[in-house]
């Protein structure tokens, strides 16, 4: 069942706070102050969140009935997603391919070897990436979707690489950095009956 549930934890919001400001402008209660910025996050988040009369948390949701996560549970779920599948157009037509993924600092990192993805990137398309966790059994899952601009990772030899396990052979590919210009995800959640 763990794509019908997020786990927010201290580890789990890491990845996502690299996305947000670093000062929070809203006001903080005292015993806020100099709590670590995880739990001030989250705090701040838990105070904006709409509720009904009874105090139950509005979800928003789509035409189709999907809650629509908002960037911060995005980034988290694309934090903990260890495959995503890149889109890109080649010869005028549509190819997906799946990659490892890893996210870091608020971007995407991948590896790609040669080929029509390489050949993308090299001539400066967008790249949409998805990623997804879904439960059959329990009829619930996530998608998110990015597209952004990528970058080739040319680094020195001294600098380190962001961590992240790979189909490929180390030596083989090349790391790519997609930049999240637009970010957007969905739930499904398990019928009540």
């Amino acid at each position: 069942m763990a794509a019908c549930t997020v786990d927010i934890t201290a580890a789990t919001m890491k990845a996502a706070l690299t996305a947000l400001p670093t000062t929070i402008t809203a006001p903080q209660p005292p015993w806020l102050q100099g709590a670590p910025r995880w739990v001030t996050v989250m705090a701040v988040a838990e105070a904006v969140v709409p509720t009904d009369r009874a105090g139950v948390p509005k979800v928003r949701t789509d035409r189709n009935g999907l809650q629509v996560l908002d960037r911060a549970t995005c980034l988290v779920l694309l934090g903990r997603a260890p495959v995503g599948r890149i889109a890109y157009v080649a010869s005028g037509r549509a190819r997906v391919v799946p990659v490892n993924i890893a996210l870091r600092e608020g971007e995407v990192f991948f590896r790609v070897g040669t080929g029509g993805l390489l050949d993308a990137i090299a001539d400066g398309q967008w790249l949409t990436l998805e990623a997804d966790e879904f439960d059959v059994a329990a009829g619930c899952g996530w998608s998110v979707v990015v597209t952004g601009n990528p970058h080739e990772v040319v680094r020195r030899p001294d600098e380190s690489r962001p961590a992240m396990r790979s189909w490929l052979r180390p030596e083989a590919g090349r790391l790519v950095r997609l930049a999240l210009q637009e970010i957007s995800g969905r739930r499904l959640a398990p019928a009540v009956d």
